[in-house]
């Protein structure tokens, strides 16, 4: 009977065989559900307030006890003393902490996990919005880079302070070099590594192996110190976080999904 096997039963009453017809198909709803490329909203739990807080806290420690060792490593790096294999896996892993990076790795979450589509804006949000934030905070605070201090004049010394605008340092604020804390690079690497880790626990190793790689290649390649790179991680961390936890953002899709077949039918 069109394919469909046929199965013995017996009556509780009579006990007389009869059959019944085994419908095998599986249902619509579980192919959905067992299919690789579900089309179904990924559901991540948020970061706990918590563990952001206390991470945080544990980086903004090392920034601190950095600081009075931040001009001597910086001379330790300048002289080279990473291995040139080492510094160019660095170099190579710094796309992780810039925007065509997070651009390129959206765009590959949105062709390779139709799953993740709906949450793809918010890995962008995280890590933009930190590269963002911490770039506010350079035109608040005043730092040299490393690459660019004289030595013979900063012997020792920590060259951090606010910025004064009305003192006329509006053009030398602007000014690259004077951008050294916090490291914007590694706000968006530990951004990126936050929520890449929600969406992807089984690689979370993985991207902040690749956060610890863009962190290390600021300070080797004389970007930044060692207390701006920690500083940039817990700006990476805080936005992420706050990211993670907003529902207003993610009630906006299902909030239109609701209005725009009621505005279809309003219109006819």
């Amino acid at each position: 009977m069109n394919g469909i096997p046929l199965a013995d039963t017996r009556s509780r009453t009579t006990g007389t065989p009869h059959r019944v017809l085994v419908d095998q198909t599986p249902h619509r709803s579980v192919a959905r559900h067992n299919s690789r490329f579900s089309d179904s909203v990924v559901t991540i739990a948020p970061v706990p307030w918590r563990t952001s807080l206390y991470t945080c806290g544990l980086l903004l420690l090392f920034a601190c006890f950095a600081l009075p060792f931040d001009v001597s490593l910086a001379r330790l790096f300048e002289a080279e003393i990473t291995p040139g294999e080492l510094r160019a896996i660095f170099s190579r892993a710094e796309f992780f902490g810039h925007a065509y990076g997070v651009i390129g790795i959206a765009v590959t979450i949105w062709l390779l996990h139709p799953q993740c589509r709906a949450r793809v804006g918010q890995f962008v949000l995280a890590a933009l919005g930190a590269g963002l934030a911490a770039d506010g905070i350079k035109l608040l605070v005043w730092r040299i880079r490393p690459c660019h201090s004289n030595w013979n004049v900063d012997d020792g010394s920590i060259s951090l302070a606010f910025s004064n605008y009305q003192s006329g340092e509006w053009d030398s604020l602007l000014e690259s070099a004077n951008h050294s804390f916090p490291s914007a690079h590694t706000a968006v690497a530990f951004a990126a590594a936050t929520v890449l880790a929600k969406f992807y626990p089984q690689a979370r190793v993985w991207f902040w192996t690749l956060a610890i790689f863009v962190l290390m290649n600021r300070i080797d390649g004389g970007a930044h110190y060692l207390s701006d790179v920690f500083c940039g991680g817990i700006v990476g961390l805080v936005t992420a976080t706050t990211v993670l936890r907003s529902r207003a953002y993610w009630q906006l899709p299902h909030t239109l999904r609701r209005l725009l077949p009621s505005l279809g039918s309003a219109e006819v």
